[in-house]
C-alpha cells in the first residue's frame, strides 16, 4: 500500500471515529441509554406529588441516568394493584392500606417513610360547643366519614377518647365527596385525613381536631410501596430514585417548598390547581413528616418501632394476620438512616 493510501485511509477513518463520537454525544443517543423508571402516584394531582416533578424539572432523575414518568394515580388502594403485578416501579400510597392489601396475599412492602406519622383525625364542629369528647355521645353526634378498610379501628378510637361508639350515628360516604358534606354544613363531625383539609377547614367550618395518633393508633400514613419481585430485579434504579427524591422531599420539607409546588403545576397544567391551597397544605402536613422515632434521622427512614406498634394496633383491629411480623411490611435497605 502507497504512503499516500495509508494517509487517506488514517484521514477516512479518523473521521469516522470523530463522526461516530459526535452522534453518540447527541441528546437523541444518549436518551437511549437513560434507564427508564415508571412511579404512580397515589391520586389525582396534588402537594404530595410536588417533590417528584420538582427533581423532574431540575432534571435531577436525568443526572442519575434515569427517565422517569410520573403518572397520576386513582386511589391508593388502584397504585397498590398496580404495584403488586408489575405495571410500574414504585407507588405512592397510604402504608396503612399497603399493610392490608400484604396481608391478604399482595407481596408488597414499604421501601420509603413519607409522611411517617398518621394523619387520620376526627374534625369537630365548635358550634356543637364541645368541651369533651364524651359530650359526642351524650348529643348522639352524626360524625361522617369516608367508606375504607379502617372502620374496624373506630371502635378502638373512640374508647380510647372515653366516647361509646354505639350512641353516635357513623354515616359512611363516598371517598371525595365526605369533605365537601361536611364542609357544606352536614353532620356534626368528620373522620379524615386532617392537614390535608385543614387549610380549608380554618375558613368554612372551624372546627376541633381529635387525631388517631394522640389516642393509641399509631399507624403509618404515606410512602413509596414496591412489590418483592421487582425490588429484587430493579434495586440499583430504585435505590438510584429514592437516592434524588430524598434531596426533592428534603427541599419540600426544608426549603423552597413554593419552587415544588410550582414544578406541579407546571407539570400538570391541565389539572388548574390551587397553588397557594396546595402549599398551605404542605405546610399542614410538615409536623406529620416525623414521628418521635424518626426525629433527626434520613427523611425516608422508618423506624422499626413505629412499624412494631402500628403492626400490634392492626392486628389488634384484625386489619392484619395474627401472624404479621413488622418486618414484612417494610425495609430501610434503600434510604438512609442517617439526616
Amino acid at each position: 500500500m502507497s504512503r499516500f493510501s495509508k494517509q487517506r485511509r488514517q484521514v477516512v477513518l479518523g473521521g469516522l471515529a470523530a463522526f461516530g463520537s459526535a452522534v453518540l454525544g447527541t441528546p437523541a443517543v444518549r436518551a437511549q441509554t437513560m434507564e427508564k423508571f415508571l412511579v404512580v402516584m397515589d391520586f389525582l394531582p396534588s402537594w404530595r406529588h410536588a417533590a417528584f416533578h420538582l427533581a423532574k424539572v431540575k432534571g435531577w432523575y436525568h443526572d442519575a441516568g434515569l427517565d422517569v414518568q410520573v403518572d397520576d394515580g386513582s386511589g391508593s388502594t388502584t397504585t397498590i394493584a398496580q404495584t403488586f403485578t408489575g405495571r410500574c416501579d414504585l407507588g405512592l400510597a397510604s402504608l396503612s392500606i399497603m399493610a392490608v392489601s400484604r396481608s391478604k396475599g399482595a407481596e408488597v412492602f414499604a421501601v420509603a417513610g413519607i409522611i411517617r406519622r398518621n394523619d387520620l383525625g376526627m374534625f369537630v364542629d365548635r358550634k356543637l360547643g364541645i368541651k369533651d369528647p364524651k359530650e359526642l355521645a351524650q348529643k348522639n353526634a352524626k360524625v361522617l366519614f369516608a367508606s375504607t378498610g379502617f372502620q374496624s379501628l373506630f371502635p378502638v378510637f373512640f374508647k380510647n377518647l372515653g366516647v361509646d361508639a354505639s350512641q353516635l350515628s357513623l354515616v359512611p360516604m363516598a371517598t371525595g365527596a365526605v369533605e365537601g358534606a361536611y364542609l357544606g354544613g352536614q353532620g356534626d363531625a368528620l373522620i379524615t385525613t386532617v392537614p390535608y383539609v385543614l387549610p380549608i377547614m380554618d375558613q368554612q367550618r372551624p372546627s376541633d381536631t381529635y387525631m388517631f395518633a394522640d389516642y393509641g393508633l399509631p399507624l403509618p400514613a404515606h410512602g413509596l410501596v414496591a412489590s418483592r419481585e421487582t425490588f429484587g430485579r430493579r434495586r440499583e434504579a430504585m435505590h438510584k430514585f429514592l437516592t434524588v427524591s430524598e434531596r426533592a422531599w428534603k427541599q419540600v420539607w426544608y426549603g423552597d417548598t413554593k419552587e415544588a409546588i410550582d414544578a406541579l403545576v407546571a407539570e400538570r397544567l391541565q389539572a388548574k390547581i390551587n397553588a397557594e391551597l396546595e402549599l398551605k397544605r404542605a405546610a399542614a402536613y410538615k409536623p406529620f413528616s416525623v414521628t418521635k422515632a424518626t426525629e433527626g434521622k434520613g427523611i425516608f427512614w422508618m423506624a422499626p418501632s413505629d412499624w412494631e406498634a402500628a403492626i400490634k394496633v392492626m392486628r389488634d383491629g384484625d386489619l392484619v394476620g395474627a401472624d404479621s411480623k413488622p418486618t414484612d411490611f417494610y425495609t430501610d435497605a434503600l434510604v438512609r438512616e442517617s439526616a
